[in-house]
């Protein structure tokens, strides 16, 4: 079967390091290319950009496939807390990712995240606008990975917005430091605030209740602390690493948000580019 690229690259721009994690870009020119995998719950929220390509989702997937005629791009915003996602594509495909750093996402939209959407599926972002459509052709015809990321970069430079609430800027970082403490509870206490203003501000920031936010930031401390390291650890030092109470409270919560045990899950995945993208291969395709 025929390969596919990928390629990674940080923003170059300072200020733009605070909130985007990085940008990759994977393709694939062959008509012959056939390919499925699933990616999974992830607190650093992306938005990924087809060119010339049929999406169609649902809860659980997002099929691609390529069309004959130059169309606007289909622009996807993946807050996948929940559940694993399956992408099936066919045929040649060019696709930009911009994978955010917590809430990072937020300081390029002027609302709030639950004005256009409910609930933490994909969704077909069609408020980008024409200047974004612009650098995402510029994106799309270059070759040079440097000069990618620069019209990225200078787009979203421009299109910075800020946040506002202070607050659950504070609860987030507080639980990327505290994963093993931290609570509902105890991060309102942390800060001062009402526990139901805490829940209101993830859920309409992040789709999420605190509850399932903390969740996925252990999962996912979990496979970074695994696949990051240069020497092989042991499932059970990385249960440790991500505060989980013992063995088995590590497989019960991968096999709610993985579907299977973390042997399983660590033995199957695949490392794309360098920069913290894990997809696990259908190998049946």
């Amino acid at each position: 079967m025929p390969n596919s690229v990928f390629k990674t690259i940080f923003p170059k721009d300072e200020k733009l390091k605070n909130y985007i994690a990085y940008y990759y870009f994977h393709s694939s020119e062959s008509p012959d290319f056939e390919q499925s995998f699933w990616f999974y719950p992830n607190y650093k929220y992306a938005i990924t950009v087809y060119k010339n390509s049929r999406i169609v989702t649902t809860q659980t997937s997002s099929n691609v496939s390529p069309l004959t005629e130059d169309y606007a791009p289909y622009i996807l915003f993946s807050p996948n807390i929940f559940e694993k996602i399956k992408v099936s594509i066919t045929g040649p495909f060019s696709k930009i990712g911009i994978v955010f750093h917590p809430l990072g996402v937020n300081h390029f939209f002027q609302k709030p995240v639950n004005h256009y959407l409910e609930k933490a599926l994909p969704y077909q972002l069609t408020f980008m606008g024409s200047l974004f459509d612009k650098t995402i052709k510029t994106v799309f015809d270059t070759d040079s990975i440097e000069e990618k990321g620069a019209a990225l970069d200078a787009y979203f430079s421009n299109h910075y917005y800020g946040f506002k609430d202070i607050a659950l800027l504070q609860a987030v970082q507080f639980i990327l430091e505290n994963v093993d403490t931290a609570s509902a509870s105890s991060i309102a206490d942390h800060l001062g605030i009402n526990r139901r203003t805490l829940l209101r501000y993830f859920k309409k920031h992040l789709l999420c209740s605190v509850k399932d936010f903390i969740q996925v930031v252990r999962f996912r401390k979990a496979v970074d602390y695994y696949m990051n390291e240069d020497n092989q650890v042991s499932l059970t030092e990385a249960a440790y690493q991500a505060a989980y109470y013992d063995q088995a409270h590590f497989n019960k919560h991968f096999l709610v948000k993985a579907e299977e045990k973390p042997s399983s899950l660590f033995k199957n995945i695949t490392r794309f580019g360098d920069k913290g993208t894990y997809w696990k291969i259908d190998k049946n395709k």
